[in-house]
């Protein structure tokens, strides 16, 4: 995968108006993300009090997206792939399986997000939204995923990248 999904300055709504979405699955099946700039003021500790190591940490839950706000899904930074989980760029890691969390979590050094939710599409969906100008597509890499400031990443990525003013 590798790839983020840049919300165009057309693109209106209160869910993906400037956002920036790791791409974690697309296949024939459709295509899943993560919406990476959009953490929330809710401590991880204070959703899973009972999970040891989060109460030593300030790390605060992200909207993943609007599909299944039921379940969870961690990034992981990591060299080695971290149980239950696979691969979606070098250096990052996903999962939502509770056991790799609850490991993830114990150990202060691991650096890892929670997303509540996911972005996804079916088949031939987000392909249709491309073709509309809606989104930008782009390499990424562990450094720009797991960025100091996720709620600067849209308009830095804007700026940067120049995309904006070649349309």
């Amino acid at each position: 995968m590798g790839k983020l999904l840049i919300a165009t300055r057309q693109l209106e709504g209160p869910i993906f108006q400037q956002s920036v979405i790791l791409l974690i699955n697309y296949d024939q099946t459709g295509t899943m993300g993560l919406i990476i700039n959009r953490p929330s003021e809710m401590p991880l500790s204070k959703l899973f009090p009972k999970i040891k190591g989060l109460e030593k940490r300030k790390d605060t839950a992200f909207f993943g997206g609007p599909v299944q706000m039921d379940q969870m899904f961690l990034l992981v930074a990591s060299n080695k792939q971290p149980f239950n989980s696979f691969k979606v760029l070098d250096g990052v890691y996903a999962s939502h399986d509770n056991a790799t969390f609850k490991s993830v979590a114990a150990n202060p050094g691991t650096v890892f997000r929670l997303y509540v939710g996911y972005a996804g599409w079916a088949p031939g969906q987000l392909e249709s939204e491309l073709a509309k100008g809606s989104w930008y597509v782009r390499d990424t890499d562990a450094g720009t995923v797991f960025g100091k400031s996720p709620e600067k990443l849209w308009p830095a990525l804007i700026q940067k990248s120049g995309i904006e003013a070649q349309r």
